[in-house]
């Protein structure tokens, strides 16, 4: 019995994890910004595309975060802390070359003083 089903479950398995990780390379490939005048615009989702408009005047913080393996590979996620609504709002852009992360938050620092 264990040598037909433990080889089916490890199929389903492997079969699970490159689904979660062809998924996660599709949102990342759907992901994009762009620096418009006076507002950021944040594009995401393959599966349902969203737009999100961020004005600079209402940026508060701006963090630059890199994880351990993000490290290895010069990969950083920028956050930002946006007021309005309820309270203060996180929205992000994971992913970006580390160099094209900062050069996107010095330019947006540019913008807020």
């Amino acid at each position: 019995v264990d040598m037909v089903f433990v080889p089916i479950a490890g199929a389903i398995g492997i079969v699970v994890i490159l689904g979660a990780v062809a998924l996660r390379w599709l949102a990342w490939r759907r992901t994009g910004f762009s620096l418009d005048g006076n507002r950021i615009l944040i594009r995401s989702g393959w599966w349902r595309r969203r737009i999100l408009i961020l004005p600079i005047r209402r940026i508060q913080s701006i963090d630059l975060s890199q994880s351990f393996i993000g490290r290895w590979f010069g990969i950083a996620g920028i956050t930002f802390g946006v007021a309005g609504g309820t309270g203060l709002s996180i929205h992000r852009i994971p992913a970006l070359s580390e160099e094209a992360a900062r050069n996107l938050r010095g330019q947006l620092l540019e913008h807020i003083e």
